[in-house]
């Protein structure tokens, strides 16, 4: 036979779960809410690279986590034995965007590239070697095969990095009316490098400017006018790609290299 439910008992019903639930100690605040149990967890496993103090290993996994924040995803970092990271992500619908996010070192550097207006296409995407990389121990010139200067045959010059810039963020506009939309990053500079900025965009107005990431030369505009407080990185980038650079250059470079060693679901 046919059964039919007055829904107006149903209220009732409740009513008795919440009163036993009183009765037996139990608070709604203390309950134990399960996550959905359709967020799967991928684990990631990053080793460090070079040489490093536990310390600089603590402050990368501190790093890793404010990038994994940043992504909206939650997730557990922790060091692990004295030269690993584990990551433990929750509900990653695309985990090898996320590896690639949380691994990149996050070095960004300005760069000048006076008198290289005509190489300017040859150089977008190529790997190139800066005096700030030698300086602070990233690239060995000695073993390196990153491309030199092509006018000098020496490093290239660095005028400012990323440690300079206080925010970053991905939007998506066009510079008029009548050009299409694009994906790009704007970048504010901390008070305290406003003079060092306007001075290098001042030496080289008329001239190509690098925007190098982990060493990889993104764009290289020509300076039109002096800058001071910030600015606008073009480049041919998707969405997703525009958002992890932002997130990186928030979060700053991480203090040491990672390697993948695993990622499984």
């Amino acid at each position: 036979m046919r059964q039919i439910h007055n829904p107006n008992k149903l209220p009732v019903v409740f009513l008795f779960i919440i009163i036993a639930i009183i009765m037996s100690g139990c608070t709604m605040d203390n309950l134990l809410i399960l996550p959905p149990a359709n967020l799967a967890t991928t684990s990631i496993v990053f080793e460090a690279k070079g040489k490093f103090t536990s310390a600089q290993l603590q402050e990368t996994a501190n790093t890793l986590q404010r990038r994994l924040n940043a992504l909206g995803l939650d997730g557990n970092i922790q060091v692990q034995s004295n030269n690993q990271i584990l990551v433990e992500v929750r509900g990653a619908d695309d985990p090898q965007y996320v590896i690639e996010t949380l691994q990149a070192r996050g070095f960004m550097e300005f760069v000048d590239f006076s008198g290289l207006a005509g190489q300017v296409p040859s150089l977008i995407d190529q790997t190139i070697l800066t005096d700030k990389q030698i300086e602070l121990g990233l690239l060995d010139p000695a073993t390196s095969t990153a491309l030199r200067n092509p006018i000098t045959g020496q490093a290239f010059h660095t005028g400012m990095t990323g440690a300079c810039i206080s925010t970053a963020s991905a939007q998506y506009g066009s510079f008029s009316s009548s050009s299409n939309a694009f994906w790009m990053i704007a970048f504010e500079i901390s008070p305290d490098c406003v003079g060092t900025f306007a001075d290098f965009t001042q030496s080289l107005l008329g001239q190509p400017l690098a925007i190098v990431f982990d060493g990889r030369v993104l764009t290289a505009p020509t300076v039109q006018a002096q800058l001071s407080t910030g600015g606008i990185i073009t480049g041919d980038r998707s969405e997703k790609e525009t958002k992890a650079l932002a997130i990186q250059l928030n979060s700053g470079i991480l203090p040491v290299e990672l390697s993948l060693v695993s990622a499984n679901n």
